[in-house]
């Protein structure tokens, strides 16, 4: 093979190992970004929350009305009252949240009410909830950089609701009830924050239970939460995680499309020296414990070679004579040859080459030998002679006519 051709072809499988080193590293980019995307997305879609704390407390004192048995005219809390001498009952409600985050802004809102409920004794059912709005609904935007602070303080008076709950009570001839006067604050948390997931809202409750009777009043508070730590789904703050998901499914979509030019590329651009240096690869990545590359050619002059049709033949006599398999390939890079040599000077060969190895081969012996004879004129004896160069590739041919010339002309001098 002329120098040029080797240079030609080396230059093809070259360049084309260079567009498939790009083109795996455009792969590669494009395969993190999507991996990077989706995680983000998916970090960003988790349900996380937000810790907040939230109590509250409800302190009264109850006026009484005149009379001869009592020196003052307010009694302190957790005491036991007589009916017919309460005039009112003051309530202070207090309400406290902190929430655990910064810059997160959400909606507020609170209202107290009162409930007149009547239970019959017998089955605990209700005979009578009355609804009676004592502070129509507030609402505020809070930020969660500082505490959300509600104080009511609300005058109940004790004998309307006591009338009415006797009227009721004597107009339906009912007895062997309770009655019960349920002063409530109420309120409701909502988030309006990008932060908080599908506006979120938390609601408390804290009561103050008082008795309606003709005896005594023993009041008692309750809520709906405990006085402890909560929490409040929420979302990464600032960040919309849907950029994300469409950067994850355009990528994806890229990366495809990439994909698929690469291997069309790959298998499109695939010529005999492509295919003869993949098996060549092949074969030596899956038996290089086995085989010796070698640097230089082999001279296989005084063995007798036999040529093997299958590599695992190969194999096998190795193992039989444990001699090693030497790998030699020409300089063309045309034909790569496995060799176990062996004492008796029985060389075992097994060969790959280039699928057109043969047509190349043969077309550079025709080239070499198509000359044209040059006319010399020579003696009888040294036809033979000339007749052989003219057999030799043709700057050899050149160089022996012209010393059968030389020659011939130095006899004919002496």
């Amino acid at each position: 093979m002329s120098e040029a051709e080797r240079k030609k072809r080396l230059s093809y499988k070259e360049k084309r190992k260079k567009w498939i080193i790009a083109q795996s590293v455009i792969l590669a980019v494009l395969a993190v970004l999507l991996v990077a995307f989706t995680v983000i997305y998916y970090q960003l879609n988790k349900e996380y929350y937000i810790n907040y704390t939230e109590s509250s407390e409800i302190d009264y004192m109850v006026q009484l009305k005149p009379n001869d048995y009592y020196e003052t005219e307010w009694l302190g809390k957790d005491q036991a009252y007589i009916a017919s001498l309460v005039e009112s009952i003051l309530a202070e409600f207090k309400y406290e949240m902190n929430m655990e985050a910064h810059d997160v802004d959400y909606k507020y809102s609170y209202s107290i009410d009162a409930k007149l409920q009547i239970v019959d004794n017998d089955t605990q059912k209700l005979i009578l909830d009355k609804f009676y709005a004592i502070k129509d609904k507030q609402e505020a935007t809070m930020s969660s950089n500082s505490k959300l602070e509600i104080k009511e303080l609300v005058s109940i008076d004790y004998d309307i609701y006591n009338e009415l709950n006797k009227n009721f009570l004597d107009e339906m001839k009912i007895s062997d009830t309770t009655s019960t006067l349920v002063v409530s604050i109420r309120v409701n948390v909502k988030g309006s924050s990008e932060s908080f997931e599908n506006d979120t809202e938390n609601d408390y409750v804290a009561t103050l239970n008082i008795p309606l009777t003709q005896r005594t009043v023993n009041i008692n508070m309750s809520s709906s939460v405990a006085d402890n730590e909560s929490k409040v789904l929420a979302n990464v703050q600032g960040l919309n995680q849907n950029i994300f998901k469409n950067s994850a499914i355009i990528t994806a979509v890229i990366l495809v499309i990439a994909l698929a030019f690469f291997v069309f590329y790959v298998y499109s651009t695939r010529n005999e020296d492509i295919n003869y240096s993949i098996k060549v690869n092949r074969l030596y990545k899956s038996y290089r414990s086995y085989i010796q590359k070698l640097t230089n050619s082999f001279d296989d002059s005084g063995y007798q070679i036999l040529q093997l049709g299958a590599f695992i033949d190969m194999l096998t006599i190795r193992d039989t004579i444990m001699s090693p398999i030497l790998m030699s390939e020409n300089e063309d890079q045309t034909m790569t040859r496995f060799l176990i040599p062996t004492d008796t000077k029985v060389l075992y060969v097994y060969e790959i080459k280039v699928e057109n190895y043969d047509e190349i081969y043969n077309n550079i012996n025709k080239e070499d030998t198509n000359v044209d004879p040059i006319p010399v004129k020579v003696k009888e004896r040294k036809r033979i002679e000339v007749k052989t160069a003219f057999l030799q590739p043709k700057s050899i041919k050149q160089k022996t006519i012209r010393n059968i010339v030389e020659m011939e002309n130095s006899n004919d001098k002496k």
